[in-house]
């Protein structure tokens, strides 16, 4: 019984973490997105937004640190 509880454990938090890194890519994917509407280079806008980050494995990407989703002053327009 002992084992079913660990393994439930280790599922769930994989989900977890595989679920907010799911959410952060989205996040970043829509700032980018939203720079290339307002007239951006969609190489920059990606760039700037972070999405570079997303070429790394999974594994790595858990591991190391987010990318900041801020944006320079001149796109407050874009902040919420």
């Amino acid at each position: 019984m002992g084992w079913y509880l660990v393994m439930l454990a280790v599922l769930l938090v994989g989900g977890v973490l595989m679920v907010r890194d799911g959410l952060y890519l989205m996040r970043q994917l829509t700032l980018a997105d939203e720079l290339v509407h307002l007239g951006m280079q969609a190489e920059d806008a990606c760039r700037l937004a972070g999405c570079s980050f997303w070429d790394q494995p999974w594994y790595r990407r858990m591991a190391g640190s987010y990318p900041s989703d801020r944006l320079p002053d001149e796109f407050r327009i874009l902040r919420r």
